[in-house]
């Protein structure tokens, strides 16, 4: 308990020099995504973020703050990164990539739920850490719009997703069709 408390106390710190700090978010790619290509909607070269090399033990140990990935974590590597921060990275499904740029909602289910086995994009955020730049910087590539991901030959996420990735980023409340019960 103790051993958490202190991962947990050195992430705060870790959050409140780092955003004193104003340094950019550090941020691996592991995917087939030429996210530098997106610059213009995201701000990087506001030097609000910048692609370093790394993976998600990096993000792990600290040296990350975000890690575009081709894959879901697994319940062990989730498992790990609460063990060291005490709560889950956010979680947000952003794109797919398939032979065609123009499908319909058959197929973007299919690839979205990850049964066709085609490249995805994920991005993971440790939160705490990243702050409000972190969550912005979720919402604008959560928000992209189809043609843009089309441009660079990937599928944006349908709505129901993007929805899913404005509550986990904490700016909408999450939605149930025919209402609350």
């Amino acid at each position: 308990m103790k051993l958490i408390a202190s991962k947990l106390m050195a992430a705060l710190l870790a959050s409140a020099s780092f955003s004193g700090l104003a340094a950019p978010l550090l941020i691996a790619n592991q995917t087939l995504l030429a996210v530098e290509q997106l610059a213009s909607d995201t701000q990087i070269n506001d030097g609000e973020w910048q692609l370093v090399s790394g993976d998600m033990a990096a993000m792990v140990e600290g040296q990350i703050q975000g890690l575009f990935s081709p894959v879901k974590w697994t319940d062990q590597q989730m498992a790990k990164y609460v063990q060291a921060y005490g709560e889950k990275p956010v979680q947000l499904l952003l794109a797919a990539k398939d032979d065609q740029t123009d499908v319909d909602m058959a197929r973007k289910a299919e690839l979205f739920s990850g049964r066709a086995n085609k490249p995805l994009v994920y991005l993971y955020l440790n939160k705490s850490v990243a702050g409000q730049v972190g969550v912005d910087l979720g919402a604008r590539l959560s928000s992209l719009d189809g043609e843009r991901w089309q441009q660079q030959g990937w599928i944006a996420a349908p709505a129901a997703i993007t929805q899913s990735n404005q509550v986990a980023l904490g700016l909408a409340s999450a939605q149930f069709e025919g209402g609350y019960r």
